[in-house]
């Protein structure tokens, strides 16, 4: 069976990637830069494959030569389906559930997650899809998981740094100190 997961550089796919390799040590690793405000987000120097991002067709603003609006996701959604379905058995993807507060839940990049399940539902394994990030942290501890290195802001390159104030860097410092611990950044 040929298996990939979905590695971005931060937190939950480190974690994901780690404990699958103890059951699948030949498991894929599969980066996808996709763009941000600043550029394309960095690549994942030790992943085996990358794979190029590509706009949903009709979703692409020509002109500024980036997605409309929220369409990054769309973007992603569509390239999975064109070059991860058609070539892997199983793609694990490391999402976790977004926190319930209400600064979290209304922000404009609140992730929505999981809409290719229903269409390929063998297809993709989501072990910590009803999982906060913290209690993803927590298998890292458990499991003495090295995170140093992590990246996680959406809006910069890892070489400008965590910009501290978007969606996933705001969940990054909210599950560090839900375990309370100092929030490694850099």
């Amino acid at each position: 069976m040929k298996r990939c997961i979905m590695v971005s550089g931060g937190i939950d796919s480190t974690i994901l990637h780690h404990m699958l390799l103890e059951d699948y040590p030949d498991i894929v690793t599969v980066n996808m830069p996709k763009p941000s405000s600043k550029g394309l987000r960095d690549v994942v120097p030790d992943a085996d494959v990358t794979i190029d991002w590509m706009p949903s067709p009709g979703y692409f603003d020509e002109e500024k030569k980036m997605p409309h609006g929220n369409n990054v996701y769309r973007g992603t959604l569509y390239t999975v389906e064109q070059k991860l379905v058609p070539n892997y058995d199983e793609i694990y993807v490391a999402s976790n559930k977004p926190p319930e507060e209400d600064w979290f839940q209304n922000h404009p990049l609140c992730p929505r997650r999981g809409e290719l399940i229903p269409k390929y539902p063998n297809k993709f394994k989501t072990p910590y899809q009803d999982m906060y990030k913290w209690e993803v942290m927590k298998i890292a501890i458990d499991n003495k998981i090295d995170l140093t290195g992590t990246y996680t802001c959406s809006v910069q390159p890892k070489s400008e740094k965590h910009c501290r104030e978007c969606f996933c860097c705001k969940e990054r410092e909210w599950s560090y100190k839900k375990l309370g611990l100092d929030v490694y950044w850099e």
